[in-house]
């Protein structure tokens, strides 16, 4: 069972917006892209037991993480996890994931550390599977209007071009782009914890 300390530092932070904007009043389905260790997703269950959840993720180990924590866990709105890569058409992703299917997707820490091709195949599929008003929530660390800033983030994304050229901090501006062109618009833009924020796009068509 695999444990990331940014996860358990970031999961309440992260729980909170959700909670605000998906409420605890409604029945709903969530899909968690790179769900990585699990941490999140049981912690989303637990605070969120009215959502049903499906954790996914392109790396098999990560899956394996993540049904322990299930087995550990326990928790009844949460599906086994599946293999995902959201970079291919969204009528291959997984036969739960039909159009119009999802209420809301959760996408923590990932398209800075994948290629444009995940961050794009995600918006757009975010376009197909969200039913309408539905929510793409993507956590993580972004440039704004092409600046990064602090510093360190400055620096981060230095590192992960270095490990992987097509890796680094995709532009908010680029985002809301792709969104709109999906059928999605910007709800909102809150600043996080550790140089981080919160994107909320809805999907309005």
């Amino acid at each position: 069972m695999l444990r990331s300390p940014s996860a358990d530092r970031n999961k309440e932070a992260v729980a909170q917006i959700l909670m605000h904007y998906a409420g605890l009043d409604r029945t709903g389905f969530a899909l968690e892209v790179g769900s990585g260790t699990g941490q999140h997703v049981v912690h989303f269950a637990a605070r969120m037991p009215n959502i049903t959840w499906l954790p996914s993720d392109i790396d098999e180990p990560s899956v394996t993480s993540i049904n322990c924590y299930l087995q550990v866990y326990q928790l009844k709105n949460i599906l086994q996890p599946i293999y995902l890569d959201v970079s291919q058409p969204a009528h291959q992703w997984s036969p739960h994931l039909i159009p119009a299917s999802c209420d809301l997707i959760v996408c923590i820490n990932v398209i800075h550390i994948s290629a444009i091709t995940t961050t794009s195949g995600l918006i757009k599929g975010a376009g197909t599977v969200l039913k309408s008003h539905g929510l793409l929530v993507m956590y993580g660390p972004y440039k704004v209007h092409g600046i990064i800033t602090p510093h360190s983030n400055v620096e981060f994304d230095k590192q992960l071009k270095i490990r992987n050229p097509e890796w680094g901090l995709r532009d908010i501006d680029y985002l809301i782009e792709v969104a709109e062109q999906n059928g999605m618009i910007l709800e909102a833009m809150h600043d996080m914890p550790a140089n981080n924020k919160t994107i909320v796009f809805r999907k309005i068509s």
